[in-house]
């Protein structure tokens, strides 16, 4: 693949201009879509949060409720305290055989709750140091934003002025060539090669762009090599399409047969 160098100022202006804004777009949208994906983030973990607390409190009323009805079927006294707040739990390792019998009912539903409770606390944690996270995520991508604004203005800028500047070049171009009736080719005239930004027109003796013969064949009003014959420079174009399609060679040599060179 050819990669071709922009052989104006202008038109380096508008590729830069335009690599800055879709630079500067692309990044805004990294910097959005790595926030947001941080929101997400923060809530999973808020939901959690808030189905635990409500699993937590369904267990603690049915603790409370299992427990009343075991003192009252046993008639013994309560293992269950609680206040609107705490709630607690009198394990009896040594008493009456109904009481020992109700501790341990009691027992496995008081260590799930105390796990669950556990789980809480390292959740509110990890909760905590997840909006901190995220507000130091949201001033970084502010501060990214701000950043690429500046470069996104910046390539506007430049794209724009090339524009304009090539504008104004196309219009002098478009004088100049109408002034000198010269006729423009795609491709040389005396090698037969296409014009390129790496193959650019030759020049005249006032150095004004002769569009007829490239730089390499044509420097100064004059022909680099004024000896070279006709069948030498239709073996050199030969030469060159070595790799290419029998079509393609075809057609270079259709197109040397027109060179105003050598007619």
């Amino acid at each position: 693949m050819n990669l071709n160098i922009p052989d104006k100022f202008h038109k380096l202006l508008v590729l830069l201009g335009l690599l800055l804004v879709g630079y500067s777009f692309l990044q805004t949208e990294k910097s959005q879509k790595n926030y947001f994906s941080k929101i997400d983030e923060y809530r999973k973990i808020s939901d959690s949060v808030s189905i635990l607390e409500l699993q937590i409190q369904h267990n603690r009323e049915l603790i409370i409720n299992i427990a009343d009805n075991l003192s009252k079927t046993y008639n013994v006294k309560k293992v269950i305290k609680y206040n609107d707040s705490v709630i607690y739990f009198n394990r009896i390792l040594t008493g009456s055989e109904k009481e020992k019998i109700v501790s341990d009912s009691i027992q496995k539903l008081w260590l799930n709750y105390k796990k669950d409770k556990f789980n809480l606390t390292l959740l509110d944690k990890k909760l905590s140091s997840a909006n901190e996270y995220l507000n130091e995520q949201k001033d970084l991508k502010e501060s990214y934003i701000k950043n690429y604004s500046y470069s996104g203005i910046i390539g506007g800028i430049f794209f724009f002025l090339g524009i304009l500047l090539w504008m104004i070049d196309g219009e002098s171009n478009s004088s100049v060539r109408k002034k000198q009736h010269e006729k423009i080719y795609g491709f040389c005239q005396s090698c037969g090669e296409n014009f390129s930004s790496m193959k650019t027109y030759g020049s005249n003796k006032d150095k004004s762009f002769n569009y007829a013969f490239c730089i390499k064949c044509y420097k100064k009003g004059k022909f680099r090599e004024p000896d070279l014959t006709k069948e030498e420079a239709k073996k050199r174009l030969c030469d060159s399409k070595k790799q290419k399609s029998w079509l393609v060679k075809k057609l270079y040599k259709i197109r040397f047969s027109r060179l105003e060179r050598w007619k």
